[in-house]
Protein backbone atom coordinates (compact mmCIF):
# COMPACT_ATOMS: atom_id res chain seq x y z
CA UNK A 1 0.00 0.00 0.00
CA UNK A 2 1.06 3.55 -0.59
CA UNK A 3 -0.56 6.67 0.72
CA UNK A 4 -0.36 10.28 -0.35
CA UNK A 5 0.42 12.77 2.40
CA UNK A 6 0.93 12.28 6.09
CA UNK A 7 -2.21 13.63 7.77
CA UNK A 8 -5.27 11.77 9.01
CA UNK A 9 -7.12 12.50 5.77
CA UNK A 10 -4.46 10.80 3.62
CA UNK A 11 -5.71 8.66 0.77
CA UNK A 12 -4.53 5.05 0.87
CA UNK A 13 -3.93 3.18 -2.40
CA UNK A 14 -3.85 -0.61 -2.29
CA UNK A 15 -1.35 -1.43 -5.04
CA UNK A 16 -1.52 -5.20 -4.55
CA UNK A 17 -3.28 -7.62 -6.86
CA UNK A 18 -5.87 -10.06 -5.51
CA UNK A 19 -4.81 -13.69 -5.72
CA UNK A 20 -7.57 -16.14 -6.60
CA UNK A 21 -8.64 -18.58 -9.31
CA UNK A 22 -8.85 -15.75 -11.86
CA UNK A 23 -5.34 -14.38 -11.28
CA UNK A 24 -3.12 -14.82 -14.32
CA UNK A 25 0.24 -16.50 -13.93
CA UNK A 26 3.46 -16.27 -15.89
CA UNK A 27 4.01 -18.92 -18.60
CA UNK A 28 5.08 -22.28 -17.17
CA UNK A 29 3.94 -21.34 -13.63
CA UNK A 30 1.20 -23.39 -11.97
CA UNK A 31 -2.29 -21.93 -11.84
CA UNK A 32 -3.85 -20.95 -8.50
CA UNK A 33 -5.92 -23.83 -7.13
CA UNK A 34 -8.16 -23.76 -4.05
CA UNK A 35 -9.80 -26.94 -2.76
CA UNK A 36 -12.41 -26.79 -0.01
CA UNK A 37 -11.65 -29.43 2.63
CA UNK A 38 -14.35 -28.68 5.22
CA UNK A 39 -17.34 -26.39 5.51
CA UNK A 40 -19.01 -24.50 8.33
CA UNK A 41 -22.23 -26.38 7.59
CA UNK A 42 -20.63 -29.85 7.86
CA UNK A 43 -17.65 -29.43 10.23
CA UNK A 44 -18.33 -26.11 11.94
CA UNK A 45 -15.50 -24.29 10.09
CA UNK A 46 -14.21 -23.64 6.58
CA UNK A 47 -10.81 -25.05 5.63
CA UNK A 48 -9.08 -24.88 2.25
CA UNK A 49 -5.99 -26.34 0.65
CA UNK A 50 -4.32 -23.73 -1.55
CA UNK A 51 -1.72 -24.54 -4.21
CA UNK A 52 0.04 -21.81 -6.18
CA UNK A 53 3.40 -20.52 -7.30
CA UNK A 54 5.27 -18.02 -5.14
CA UNK A 55 5.48 -15.89 -8.30
CA UNK A 56 1.82 -14.84 -8.53
CA UNK A 57 0.06 -11.50 -8.19
CA UNK A 58 1.95 -8.82 -6.27
CA UNK A 59 5.12 -10.39 -4.91
CA UNK A 60 8.68 -9.73 -3.84
CA UNK A 61 11.63 -11.45 -5.48
CA UNK A 62 14.23 -12.43 -2.92
CA UNK A 63 17.86 -12.62 -4.09
CA UNK A 64 17.71 -16.43 -3.72
CA UNK A 65 15.08 -16.48 -6.50
CA UNK A 66 17.97 -16.08 -9.00
CA UNK A 67 21.25 -16.15 -7.06
CA UNK A 68 22.28 -19.29 -5.17
CA UNK A 69 23.23 -19.05 -1.49
CA UNK A 70 21.76 -15.55 -1.01
CA UNK A 71 18.92 -14.16 1.10
CA UNK A 72 15.53 -15.82 1.20
CA UNK A 73 12.37 -13.73 1.46
CA UNK A 74 12.19 -14.12 5.26
CA UNK A 75 15.75 -12.80 5.57
CA UNK A 76 15.05 -9.45 3.92
CA UNK A 77 14.85 -6.35 6.10
CA UNK A 78 11.27 -5.12 6.44
CA UNK A 79 12.67 -1.62 7.00
CA UNK A 80 13.30 -1.35 3.27
CA UNK A 81 9.59 -1.92 2.60
CA UNK A 82 8.43 0.91 4.85
CA UNK A 83 8.96 4.63 4.30
CA UNK A 84 9.01 7.30 1.65
CA UNK A 85 8.64 6.08 -1.94
CA UNK A 86 8.48 7.78 -5.30
CA UNK A 87 6.14 6.74 -8.11
CA UNK A 88 7.76 7.57 -11.45
CA UNK A 89 5.83 7.48 -14.72
CA UNK A 90 7.77 6.02 -17.65
CA UNK A 91 6.74 7.09 -21.15
CA UNK A 92 8.77 4.59 -23.19
CA UNK A 93 6.44 1.82 -24.36
CA UNK A 94 9.18 -0.80 -24.74
CA UNK A 95 11.54 -0.61 -21.77
CA UNK A 96 12.87 1.49 -18.93
CA UNK A 97 16.28 2.74 -20.03
CA UNK A 98 19.21 4.38 -18.32
CA UNK A 99 18.77 7.45 -20.57
CA UNK A 100 15.21 7.95 -19.31
CA UNK A 101 16.23 7.41 -15.66
CA UNK A 102 19.08 9.94 -15.92
CA UNK A 103 16.45 12.65 -16.56
CA UNK A 104 14.67 11.94 -13.24
CA UNK A 105 15.42 13.72 -9.98
CA UNK A 106 14.91 11.00 -7.37
CA UNK A 107 15.02 13.63 -4.59
CA UNK A 108 16.96 11.29 -2.31
CA UNK A 109 14.30 8.57 -2.54
CA UNK A 110 15.64 5.04 -2.23
CA UNK A 111 12.30 3.38 -3.04
CA UNK A 112 11.17 3.81 -6.66
CA UNK A 113 7.95 2.39 -8.13
CA UNK A 114 7.58 2.49 -11.91
CA UNK A 115 4.22 3.26 -13.49
CA UNK A 116 4.16 2.37 -17.18
CA UNK A 117 1.74 1.29 -19.86
CA UNK A 118 1.80 -2.06 -18.05
CA UNK A 119 -0.68 -0.70 -15.51
CA UNK A 120 -3.55 -1.38 -17.91
CA UNK A 121 -2.38 -4.98 -18.44
CA UNK A 122 -2.12 -5.61 -14.69
CA UNK A 123 -5.45 -3.94 -13.89
CA UNK A 124 -7.11 -6.12 -16.55
CA UNK A 125 -5.33 -9.30 -15.35
CA UNK A 126 -3.50 -9.82 -18.67
CA UNK A 127 -0.19 -11.52 -19.52
CA UNK A 128 1.59 -10.29 -22.63
CA UNK A 129 5.09 -10.60 -24.02
CA UNK A 130 4.73 -6.97 -25.15
CA UNK A 131 5.24 -5.09 -21.89
CA UNK A 132 7.59 -2.44 -20.51
CA UNK A 133 10.56 -4.08 -18.78
CA UNK A 134 13.69 -2.76 -17.04
CA UNK A 135 16.82 -3.07 -19.17
CA UNK A 136 20.17 -4.03 -17.63
CA UNK A 137 21.72 -0.54 -17.94
CA UNK A 138 18.71 0.98 -16.17
CA UNK A 139 19.05 -1.62 -13.39
CA UNK A 140 22.74 -0.71 -13.09
CA UNK A 141 21.84 2.98 -12.84
CA UNK A 142 19.37 2.26 -10.02
CA UNK A 143 22.17 0.51 -8.13
CA UNK A 144 24.52 3.45 -8.76
CA UNK A 145 21.86 5.87 -7.41
CA UNK A 146 21.60 3.89 -4.15
CA UNK A 147 18.07 2.63 -4.76
CA UNK A 148 17.14 -0.03 -2.18
CA UNK A 149 13.70 -1.03 -3.51
CA UNK A 150 12.14 -0.89 -6.93
CA UNK A 151 8.74 -1.98 -8.12
CA UNK A 152 7.23 -2.47 -11.56
CA UNK A 153 3.62 -2.60 -12.64
CA UNK A 154 4.08 -5.99 -14.27
CA UNK A 155 4.64 -9.59 -13.15
CA UNK A 156 8.35 -9.58 -14.02
CA UNK A 157 10.99 -6.89 -14.57
CA UNK A 158 12.85 -8.74 -17.36
CA UNK A 159 11.59 -9.80 -20.76
CA UNK A 160 9.72 -13.08 -20.40
CA UNK A 161 11.92 -15.02 -22.84
CA UNK A 162 15.26 -13.59 -21.65
CA UNK A 163 16.78 -16.57 -19.81
CA UNK A 164 19.69 -14.43 -18.51
CA UNK A 165 17.38 -12.18 -16.42
CA UNK A 166 19.90 -9.28 -16.44
CA UNK A 167 17.80 -6.73 -14.51
CA UNK A 168 16.96 -9.27 -11.80
CA UNK A 169 20.59 -10.32 -11.44
CA UNK A 170 21.92 -6.74 -11.34
CA UNK A 171 19.41 -5.57 -8.74
CA UNK A 172 19.27 -8.66 -6.53
CA UNK A 173 23.03 -9.18 -6.33
CA UNK A 174 23.25 -5.60 -5.09
CA UNK A 175 20.57 -6.11 -2.40
CA UNK A 176 17.89 -4.09 -4.19
CA UNK A 177 14.47 -5.51 -3.29
CA UNK A 178 12.28 -6.11 -6.36
CA UNK A 179 8.49 -5.91 -6.13
CA UNK A 180 6.57 -7.18 -9.15
CA UNK A 181 2.91 -7.07 -10.06
CA UNK A 182 2.00 -3.76 -8.44
CA UNK A 183 -1.16 -2.03 -9.63
CA UNK A 184 -0.46 1.67 -10.15
CA UNK A 185 -3.33 2.42 -12.54
CA UNK A 186 -5.01 4.86 -10.11
CA UNK A 187 -1.76 6.21 -8.58
CA UNK A 188 -0.37 9.48 -9.89
CA UNK A 189 3.41 10.09 -10.07
CA UNK A 190 4.84 11.66 -6.94
CA UNK A 191 6.06 10.97 -3.44
CA UNK A 192 4.20 8.60 -1.14
CA UNK A 193 4.67 6.76 2.13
Amino acid sequence: MVYKGVNVMSKIFDISINVDEKTVVMPENPEFNKEKLTSVKEEGYDLYKICMSNHIGTHIDAPAHFIPDTKLINELSLDILIGKAMVVEITDNQCITRDELEKINFNGNTRILFKTGNSTLVANNKISEDFVYIDEKAANYLVEKGIKLTGLDYYTIDRINDKEKPAHIELLRNDVIVIEGINLLEVEPGEYE
